[in-house]
């Protein structure tokens, strides 16, 4: 049994591995592109792309396939724009095409003495390429002020879920605690005031025992002596009894 060995590319092996390009999604050529067209530089020049190879290649290490989606679009939209315009004489120098906008219809143009960026429109550019014909400079550009309609981005503002702190509390926070291991922490300080305290009042208490003991030892004598004193009465009488006899 004989078994052909089929040898296959890098866009085919790219399909059978698969995986997600950067747009987000699952390979075109792993889902539904079949058929391979040739993708070369040129094509990134006409949608005005840089030419960089990280951003511009694939999984498979050649060009996106999808640089061909939207490059009949480009071509058509291009046809537009004069193809003799890239570069332009006027008085500050000679100004050369950067990039062509098929969206705002613009064509930018570069000074050799500054690194600024002129859009022109395309009525201004055909103007000015016709007075070159006739050996006439024009004086400036006259460039054309681009608004941006992007909305700006408002930075969202820090909300607190836990409660409204500001970082002047915590640094007080952290202040107080720095100025509490310093001067040692508060509660053997309290401690230790009333082990005083408790030391204290056990004194007290020993001393009144004391004073108690003392007291409930003399009641017997004097006890002792209250009960004395019927005999020494009864003696005194008998005395006086035979001195009146």
């Amino acid at each position: 049994m004989k078994v052909e060995m089929r040898q296959i590319g890098a866009r085919q092996e790219a399909g059978k591995v698969g995986g997600i390009g950067s747009c987000g999604r699952e390979l075109c050529c792993a889902t539904w592109l079949t058929e391979f067209k040739s993708v070369n530089t040129s094509i990134a020049r006409y949608q005005n792309l840089s030419i960089n190879q990280t951003k511009l290649s694939g999984q498979c290490g050649r060009l996106k396939c999808c640089l061909n989606y939207e490059l009949d679009t480009y071509l058509d939209a291009l046809q537009g724009f004069p193809n003799d315009c890239d570069q332009l004489e006027v008085a500050k120098g000679r100004a050369y095409l950067i990039k062509k906008d098929i969206f705002k219809n613009l064509m930018w143009y570069s000074l050799p003495d500054s690194n600024k960026q002129y859009p022109l429109t395309i009525e201004r550019v055909r103007k000015i390429r016709s007075l070159n014909r006739q050996n006439i400079t024009p004086e400036e550009l006259e460039a054309v002020e681009v608004v941006s309609t992007k909305p700006k981005e408002v930075e969202p503002e820090f909300v607190d879920v836990v409660g409204q702190t500001s970082l002047r509390a915590l640094e007080r926070a952290d202040k107080k605690r720095k100025q509490q291991r310093r001067s040692g922490p508060p509660q053997q300080q309290t401690k230790a005031d009333t082990n005083q305290g408790v030391s204290q009042q056990g004194q007290s208490g020993r001393q009144g025992g004391n004073h108690g003991q003392h007291k409930s030892g003399n009641r017997p004598q004097a006890q002792r002596n209250g009960g004395n004193r019927p005999q020494q009465q009864n003696a005194q009488r008998k005395n006086e009894n035979g001195n009146n006899k």
